[in-house]
């Protein structure tokens, strides 16, 4: 609750609010570890060397290497980043206290547990490491699974990894309940389609 004397202070303006502190690759992926005792694998990059790459390229006009390397390091709020803004914060104006990532990353598990709990009594969050081409197949046998819904992927690998497990599941006589597009606006392999069997290469393809 904002106390009156707190209303001056924060009237006709913007103020910067965070209730995650220290978000970084590193202590997200710390958190996950920590939270579903699993230890997962991971290829660390210089992030300041992507950065340094990336701005390099942005003066040779270089606009794709340059864009892709900054919506990498931009991501997070490492050092040098351009989405470090704890500076500018001011939670305390408003009362708003932090939490770690840890505690972010749990309580996010426990209510996505609670949510599908609320759906199905008997149902929770199981976190399962290993490639879904080969522990999936496991998982149909040992808890007689009846029915798999996933959302689907349109990336290269994500179609090929998919089809595998459709496969898999059909031979286990589960029924496969694919989702459509969940990551973009459209489903890219629908605009290809409707553009003839070409990528769309501007804004007046996707809309007609």
């Amino acid at each position: 609750m904002l106390l009156p004397a707190t209303l001056p202070k924060i009237l006709n303006r913007a103020i910067f609010i965070c209730g995650v502190k220290d978000v970084t690759q590193n202590n997200i992926l710390a958190a996950l570890e920590a939270e579903t005792d699993t230890k997962f694998e991971a290829t660390h990059v210089d992030v300041k060397k992507i950065r340094h790459e990336a701005m390099e390229a942005l003066e040779k006009s270089d606009w794709k290497a340059a864009t892709r390397g900054l919506t990498i390091t931009h991501q997070f709020d490492e050092e040098d980043s351009a989405a470090n803004f704890w500076n500018m914060v001011e939670n305390d104006i408003v009362g708003v206290s932090p939490v770690s990532v840890r505690e972010a990353v749990k309580a996010a598990l426990e209510d996505l547990s609670s949510s599908i709990t609320k759906l199905n009594n008997k149902s929770k969050l199981f976190v399962i490491r290993e490639a879904p081409q080969t522990v999936l197949p496991k998982l149909f046998r040992a808890w007689k699974i009846t029915h798999l819904v996933f959302e689907r992927d349109t990336d290269a690998y994500a179609k090929e990894r998919d089809a595998k497990v459709i496969e898999s599941a059909k031979k286990a006589g589960v029924e496969v309940v694919a989702t459509r597009h969940g990551r973009t606006l459209y489903d890219p392999d629908e605009l290809v389609r409707a553009n003839g069997g070409r990528p769309t290469m501007s804004i007046t393809q996707v809309q007609h």
